[in-house]
């Protein structure tokens, strides 16, 4: 593993405003650790914090984190309106944008 970058971004969804962290290595582009926070509903809450445990250790490209934030929305019957999977997905992505 390489070096550790850290990125932020946030995104002005419909109805919140969603903040990501991202430490990420940016030889692999692999995301490493991940926070998630904001002013938004997401229910039921423990659905938020599987999202974060399940971003940890996936590539950093939009396919990948779509796929971890929709299998959560699915499993865990989320409810969040007016923030979509692909506001998540917008967030989390510009946050570990490695220079392309």
């Amino acid at each position: 593993m390489g070096d550790v970058k850290i990125g932020f971004s946030m995104y002005k969804a419909q109805k919140g405003v969603i903040k990501c962290k991202l430490e990420y290595d940016p030889d692999e582009k692999i995301i490493l650790n991940v926070d998630i926070t904001g002013d938004f509903f997401f229910y039921p809450e423990e659905a938020l914090e599987e999202v974060v445990k399940r971003l940890k250790g996936i590539y950093i490209s939009r396919d990948e984190i779509s796929r971890v934030v929709k299998s959560i929305y699915e499993e865990y019957n989320v409810s969040s309106p007016g923030v979509s999977i692909d506001d998540f997905v917008k967030v989390v992505y510009d946050a570990g944008v490695v220079d392309e």
